[in-house]
């Protein structure tokens, strides 16, 4: 059965949890529906030849997939979209690997130092003029 890929957030704050039979025990969330498009793109493809296999835990699986981009994207945000472009067969751990390395090593090259401006030329009417004044 083909998926497609679209988000869809729905606010259901104040709903139900399943299997809850009172109100009194709801819950806050929100719901985040995922539609793979596998004909549109190879990655969603892929992804969705890879959700096919783990039948049965998907919708636990989308919710840490989803958190982990979130927090991917903390340190950088671009992140998310170069990692999911690099989704489909063939791609190594080693290849994503040097992509998060690349990523992280941004953020903590050292800065080069600041040039140093030296100190304007000395204005002598400005220093005569500081030397009249009372203090």
């Amino acid at each position: 059965m083909p998926l497609l890929l679209e988000v869809i957030l729905t606010d259901n704050t104040g709903r139900k949890a399943p299997g809850r039979k009172n109100m009194a025990a709801a819950e806050e969330r929100k719901d985040i529906r995922f539609y793979l498009r596998p004909t549109k793109a190879e990655n969603e493809k892929y992804a969705a030849e890879m959700l096919d296999k783990r039948q049965g835990e998907i919708q636990e699986q989308m919710r840490l997939y989803a958190l982990a981009g979130l927090a991917i994207a903390e340190v950088d945000s671009r992140l998310p979209a170069v990692l999911a472009s690099m989704l489909k067969p063939g791609v190594s751990g080693n290849e994503v690997e040097a992509v998060l390395r690349a990523f992280l090593n941004m953020g903590s090259a050292p800065m080069p130092e600041p040039t140093r401006v030296s100190s304007p030329p000395k204005n002598e009417s400005a220093e005569n003029l500081r030397t009249m004044l009372p203090e």
